[in-house]
């Protein structure tokens, strides 16, 4: 591998390469805690908005470590003319579409990403409050059923009902 390759290699993890993922993670984070908020109306909206501001992070970060990786690479090319070879160059220079795309690409997957986990969310919180819910239900139907009747004076007359 010549010294390009490498300086290209290399570049690659830069020091704006741990904002994405740990955008992400504190993204999904964030989402899951949102999720024990009981009122629905304010556990939706703080939802949205997380998936909002940490996918706008996300592509915040990615931006930073694409240029960053695009800047050692141009300052190792503009110290190192001697080892460059004119297909060096236009590999250097004609990549402007991973500057522009990158962070577009990296965000919408980020927004891909957080909106799946909010809907799995989503669905875990749906099945666990039908179960609660399915659990309670069955547990008053059988003590409804066990409960005594009660016990009047002449067997021939039924009660009254005062409902």
């Amino acid at each position: 591998m010549d010294a390009i390759e490498q300086v290209w290699e290399t570049s690659r993890h830069n020091s704006w390469s741990w904002g994405y993922p740990t955008a992400l993670l504190l993204g999904i984070f964030v989402l899951i805690v949102f999720s024990f908020i009981r009122k629905s109306a304010l556990r939706r909206p703080l939802k949205v908005v997380a998936i909002m501001a940490f996918a706008f992070v996300a592509t915040d970060f990615s931006a930073r470590e694409i240029q960053e990786k695009w800047r050692l690479r141009g300052e190792w090319a503009d110290s190192h003319k001697d080892q460059m070879s004119d297909a060096d160059w236009n590999t250097l220079t004609m990549d402007g579409a991973n500057l522009t795309l990158g962070p577009l690409i990296y965000g919408f997957q980020a927004t891909v990403l957080l909106v799946a986990i909010a809907f799995v969310l989503f669905v875990i919180r749906k099945t666990a409050c039908h179960f609660a819910s399915s659990k309670a239900n069955t547990d008053k139907t059988e003590s409804d059923i066990a409960k005594p009747l009660p016990m009047f004076s002449n067997p021939y007359n039924p009660p009254q009902s005062t409902a």
